[in-house]
């Protein structure tokens, strides 16, 4: 082997040990698919990063959730070819339509979790070897929105929106409305 070949090989191969240096402990991505490429992973403990937005959601056919910045953190522990620990972890703001007057709230997202064993499976395509955690993001997101989604302070709803609901509603509140009907029927059948 000539002396210009081993010195090409030998670059070669450290750009390949640098290359795995920087993408060991973080991998950075913006992209609508959260896939981690679990064949070359050694026997040990990985991080990866991944940045969502709602290009993401959209991807899945998301229609509550108008914007999010999201970061996705991911601890994947390798130990053995398909055997694997993961946790995940998603911070950031979603803007979901406020249930009083229709304006945009955001809403801060914290969602800390263990991928169960069934869910690990699921996520993982043993021809690929990858595990792509779009789905389960994507769930872990929408159940960490709570149900009632509204301004901290009436104060900060759109007026004209509350005004004609206000209006509308021709002043219909829980004791006068059509759950006090329904109440009346549960205690008239006690």
């Amino acid at each position: 082997m000539s002396g210009k070949s081993k010195t090409k090989q030998r670059l070669s191969k450290i750009f390949v040990y640098l290359c795995r240096l920087i993408f060991k402990e973080m991998e950075s991505r913006y992209d609508t698919r959260l896939v981690i490429s679990c064949k070359s992973l050694s026997n040990e403990s990985h991080r990866f990063e991944f940045h969502i937005n709602s290009a993401f959601l959209d991807a899945y056919g998301n229609t509550d959730i108008h914007s999010a910045e999201l970061v996705v953190q991911v601890a994947l522990r390798k130990m053995g070819a398909v055997q694997f620990e993961v946790s995940v972890g998603i911070t950031g703001t979603a803007s979901v339509p406020c249930d009083r007057c229709l304006d945009p709230v955001d809403i801060q997202v914290n969602y800390r979790a263990d991928m169960a064993e069934e869910e690990i499976e699921e996520a993982y395509n043993t021809d690929l070897g990858e595990m792509d955690l779009g789905q389960y993001v994507y769930d872990s997101v929408c159940v960490s929105i709570p149900i009632q989604r509204i301004h901290r302070d009436e104060t900060l709803c759109n007026r004209q929106m509350l005004d004609i609901w206000k209006k509308n509603s021709g002043g219909m509140t829980a004791e006068n409305g059509a759950f006090a009907a329904l109440k009346e029927l549960i205690n008239n059948n006690k």
